[in-house]
């Protein structure tokens, strides 16, 4: 995890600032920017881009979040939002989309008795992670084992910034936002 300084954090929200210049929002006239840094230490912009059909519209929160697993980041450290109004929070999807690339395999516990295999289909999420933890002794899945650590650990890794009422950046977790994201549940046979 990264240390946000106040100079990151402002240079987060100049550059979140920066991409709602690249808005679409000709229906709202909302315009939203957000940037983030990933694990790859690499800074992703976005903006908000409006359809005339709603579903089809995609929030900026999303735009850097895909962008940045595109280029191959794994996890998203943080966050920063800037929109036309203070305290723009991400909406319930985007934090849903943040709770799944919010530190995903940084808090599984590793000993001598596990290892972790590459997943073919490289898609980062708990679900993958928990997949691919086999135990050297036995071949057998550790799913059941590494479900509530994952589930414990994650959610609180991500910080988001935003622009507060008098101009100066606050700073939340998703767990703070968004307590209640979908959690993996065991499948009854």
């Amino acid at each position: 995890m990264c240390d946000f300084s106040k100079s990151l954090k402002e240079e987060l929200m100049h550059l979140a600032d920066k991409a709602r210049e690249h808005s679409y929002a000709p229906y709202s006239n909302y315009h939203v920017g957000a940037c983030l840094i990933a694990d790859n230490g690499k800074l992703y912009s976005g903006a908000n881009i409006e359809n005339g059909s709603y579903g089809a519209s995609i929030c900026a929160e999303r735009v850097a979040i895909f962008k940045a697993i595109y280029d191959g980041a794994k996890v998203i450290e943080a966050i920063a939002i800037k929109a036309d109004t203070p305290r723009a929070f991400p909406c319930g999807i985007c934090r849903q989309v943040m709770s799944e690339f919010a530190g995903y395999n940084k808090n599984t516990e590793n000993t001598e008795n596990t290892e972790n295999i590459e997943n073919t289909q490289n898609t980062p999420n708990i679900q993958n992670t928990l997949n691919i933890t086999k135990s050297k002794s036995s071949k057998k899945v550790t799913k059941d084992t590494k479900v509530e650590k994952v589930k414990n650990d994650i959610i609180d890794n991500i910080k988001i910034f935003v622009e507060g009422e008098n101009g100066e950046i606050e700073e939340y977790d998703l767990e703070a936002l968004f307590p209640h994201a979908f959690e993996l549940k065991k499948m009854e046979s």
